[in-house]
């Protein structure tokens, strides 16, 4: 059976997140990462391989909380993202501290991704019915030699925060097909409304307006697309401001949508009820770990995962 690889965003360092590596923080009835909960509805519709995307130093605490519990269960894979892993020809500005993006985190996986995959943030959940769809539509294209994308579409209502204002990729979707993201900041409830609140400017959002929650699947081509983006990107860093180069990334929502623009790829949406909840801000985990205790009192998780992988 052809394999199929759930990617794991792990690289970033959470600027709105205060207390710790959020990405490990046990909240999980069994001291899970809110990951592991992704990974075993992965397992569960038939992935057999998984792949952390992570900076070198977070390697040993990886394998030790992460990697050991599920290495009987899949093929194990650790992509490293860090501001060095560069072009020969350039160099780290000066002050650069932070990751070069999600799209840089992407072309990181060439020569280790060989099979369709699902890329999804460490720090979400996403819901099963989200990651079966997409596995769904991986297994519907594996004959197809052709770049595709899907994206589970979230409904804004299901995605905010009850700790602060969040950044969604409010999408136009057309005949099930996404048309673009525009990233929104500074979204909130506001009484009976959502809103977002950008440069002073207050603009309510529909509440089932769908979104993006960077959950993406798509073909071992699409990796070799973002390599080419961030030879690019970089390329093109010393034609911006030198006070934004320490801080400016590649992002895979930003490139799909200008590549949708420029008829270079077609994005399938499913469009998901699923509740989103992450670890956005450290007042966050609270919540995380009271809905997961829900989710397992009700019989939709166990209470320890790894024990329950694959049974």
């Amino acid at each position: 059976m052809a394999k199929k690889a759930l990617v794991i965003l792990a690289a970033g360092i959470g600027s709105r997140y205060k207390g710790g590596v959020k990405q490990l923080e046990p909240v999980g009835v069994s001291g899970e990462t809110i990951m592991e909960y992704a990974i075993f509805d992965a397992l569960n519709c038939g992935f057999d391989k998984l792949v952390f995307i992570i900076r070198p130093e977070m390697e040993s605490e990886f394998r030790r909380l992460i990697a050991s519990k599920y290495e009987c269960h899949a093929e194990v894979c650790f992509a490293y993202q860090h501001i060095d892993m560069l072009p020969e020809e350039f160099s780290v500005p000066e002050g650069r501290q932070k990751p070069w993006g999600t799209g840089h985190a992407l072309a990181c996986c060439k020569g280790i991704l060989n099979e369709p995959f699902v890329i999804i943030n460490a720090d979400d959940f996403y819901g099963r019915s989200a990651v079966e769809d997409a596995s769904r539509f991986l297994d519907s294209i594996r004959e197809n030699p052709q770049l595709t994308v899907c994206m589970p579409g979230f409904i804004l209502r299901n995605t905010l925060s009850a700790s602060g204002s969040v950044t969604r990729g409010i999408c136009t979707v057309q005949d099930g097909y996404l048309q673009s993201i525009d990233e929104t900041r500074g979204i909130h409830a506001q009484g009976s409304q959502i809103v977002s609140e950008q440069d002073g400017i207050i603009k309510a959002l529909p509440a089932d307006s769908v979104v993006s929650m960077n959950m993406w699947g798509s073909v071992p081509a699409l990796v070799d697309v973002f390599e080419k983006e961030f030879r690019a990107f970089i390329q093109n860093l010393q034609n911006i401001p030198e006070s934004e180069q320490p801080t400016a990334e590649l992002l895979l929502p930003e490139v799909i949508n200008r590549l949708i623009g420029e008829n270079a790829l077609q994005v399938r949406v499913f469009r998901t009820e699923s509740e989103w909840f992450g670890m956005t801000h450290a007042q966050d985990k609270d919540e995380v770990k009271e809905k997961l205790a829900e989710l397992c009192a009700r019989g939709d998780y166990p209470k320890s995962l790894a024990e329950a992988v694959c049974v």
